[in-house]
């Protein structure tokens, strides 16, 4: 057999052999990352997602090297004279970058599952240490990762590890820094240092932002992500908030009032509209004892008279079923007693042509 026929029967050999490996690894990895992704989903805390998030890529990034170096330290062995000279060399510098991410990784994992197991039943309920310990755990996440990447350049470019030495230590480097590193960007970061120091709001805190209800659900270094009560995600950049006003409505104190506004018709019966509204609030089991729910005469309408009755709710979480679910009783109580949810009305009186004309006549003769 020629010897053109043998090389390129080996090549295809190769190529067949690396591209199953990898695609064997690869599947694999999909069937794992499902399940983490499944698990993580189960559990109370962010701190599973977080997790997940932060080592999927990196894991990923040191399969894809150890399969693809262990490939073609395999092809080398079977077909030695196969692999071009530039690519034999850079085999163990693979391996090596491979083995550096992996540890790297490894790290990771270990230093953010220590932390979610020691700390799980502390954060409970407390979102002040729930969104430290997230900032905290990105930090150390981040500073692993930069870590394995320079070792990782060093070995690939042995030069780099000095040529960043001279840079930072040289005199126009911070400007080079605040004049390229994106004003925007470096004012996200700044923000969100003051966002965990001042802690305006916190992880799973509930907010009103620009017209929108939803939860605090992440606080990062460059923005802000809040789950709105109909299931969108508000990605916001940390800087934002030092311009706008966010409500925090459990902040300090998670009680909050609750107010419903009702129309009786002028020819109800006012009292009995009130003393039913406040019977139905006193006897609601979400409705606190410590402030006395009582109803007031707003105002005066075209159709009837405005009442508002107001009431104390423990959490702001119960708020709007107790409304809902008040709204529903007075209406069904106010049918049973016979007072009137008044609307607009408007009053038409029918004449006789005859009458009609009659009134006119006399209307120009006054004139």
């Amino acid at each position: 057999m020629p010897s053109e026929i043998v090389l390129a029967l080996e090549t295809l050999l190769g190529l067949l052999i690396l591209i199953a490996i990898i695609t064997g690894i690869f599947t694999a990895l999909f069937y794992i990352k499902r399940y983490l992704e499944n698990f993580a989903k189960k559990t109370k805390t962010k701190l599973d997602d977080y997790l997940v998030t932060i080592v999927k890529w990196p894991f990923f990034t040191t399969t894809l090297l150890f399969s693809l170096g262990l490939s073609l330290a395999y092809i080398k062995s079977i077909f030695p004279a196969l692999l071009p000279l530039s690519i034999e060399v850079h085999i163990d510098t693979i391996l090596s970058i491979g083995t550096i991410v992996f540890v790297a990784t490894v790290i990771s994992i270990i230093i953010n599952v220590i932390i979610n197991q020691r700390v799980r039943k502390i954060i409970e309920g407390e979102p002040d240490k729930e969104t430290i310990l997230l900032v905290v755990e990105k930090i150390l996440t981040y500073a692993i990762y930069i870590i394995s990447s320079l070792v990782a350049l060093s070995i690939l470019f042995p030069p780099t590890i000095p040529a960043l030495l001279s840079l930072l230590t040289g005199a126009g480097f911070l400007a080079i820094v605040v004049g390229l590193a994106a004003q925007k960007a470096l004012g996200n970061f700044i923000s969100s240092l003051m966002i965990i120091i001042s802690r305006p709001f916190r992880v799973g805190d509930r907010v009103l932002f620009r017209g929108d209800f939803g939860f605090i659900e992440e606080i990062g270094f460059r923005h802000t992500i809040i789950r709105t009560w109909d299931n969108r995600r508000l990605i916001i950049p940390n800087s934002v908030f030092d311009d706008e006003v966010i409500t925090n409505l459990i902040i300090k104190d998670p009680s909050m009032i609750g107010t419903i506004m009702v129309d009786i018709s002028y020819e109800s019966d006012m009292d009995l509209a009130k003393k039913i509204m406040v019977d139905l609030a006193k006897n609601h089991p979400k409705v606190t004892k410590d402030m006395e729910p009582a109803v007031h005469l707003i105002d005066f309408g075209e159709s009837g008279v405005k009442l508002r009755l107001i009431f104390k709710v423990a959490h702001h979480a119960d708020l709007w079923d107790t409304t809902v679910q008040l709204r529903e009783q007075i209406k069904k109580e106010f049918d049973k007693f016979g007072i009137e949810i008044p609307y607009p009305r408007r009053q038409v009186i029918f004449t006789s042509e005859e009458e009609y004309k009659s009134k006119r006549s006399k209307k120009v003769e006054g004139s």
